[in-house]
């Protein structure tokens, strides 16, 4: 299932883009992240290909994902893979430069474990995913204009 969603963020590129790829800034607007670590350390260059595990907190439960980072372009591009054994999510962030904002193309690719993309189970959790992403995109703005203020 794929999910495309366009934002407009009237905040500086360079703090938008921070907010997205540092680990501990993206804790600031996707509340359940608990950890990003890196089993054979944290890239000191151009991550892509870069194994990492991310831990998010579910209600009362904590689930852990495989990561790849996919694609990286500093300032313009961050594409993730992460897998557990309930879902397998393609997540890409393409940033853009406007004068007075940040404009963000979202692109997810899910697909849950042992079903076809087609699915009815697939269709039936569409509207929880795509409520899941517009939150955490409207949090991402929020966050960022809110640093503009005084």
């Amino acid at each position: 299932m794929r999910i495309v969603r366009e934002i407009r963020i009237a905040a500086p590129h360079t703090f938008v883009w921070s907010l997205i790829a540092d680990d501990e800034a993206r804790k600031l607007w996707v509340p359940e992240l608990v950890a990003t670590t890196y089993p054979s350390g944290r890239p000191k260059s151009d991550p892509t290909g870069t194994r990492f595990r991310e831990t998010m907190r579910e209600g009362a439960s904590i689930r852990t994902f495989a990561g790849r980072v996919a694609a990286h372009v500093e300032g313009r591009l961050r594409a993730v893979h992460l897998a557990d054994d309930q879902i397998a999510m393609d997540i890409t962030y393409r940033l853009g430069r406007r004068s007075s904002a940040t404009e963000i193309r979202f692109v997810g690719e899910f697909q849950l474990a042992g079903l076809a993309p087609g699915s009815m189970m697939m269709t039936a959790a569409r509207p929880a995913i795509e409520a899941r992403i517009t939150d955490r995109l409207g949090r991402l703005k929020a966050v960022a204009e809110a640093k503009l203020r005084p």
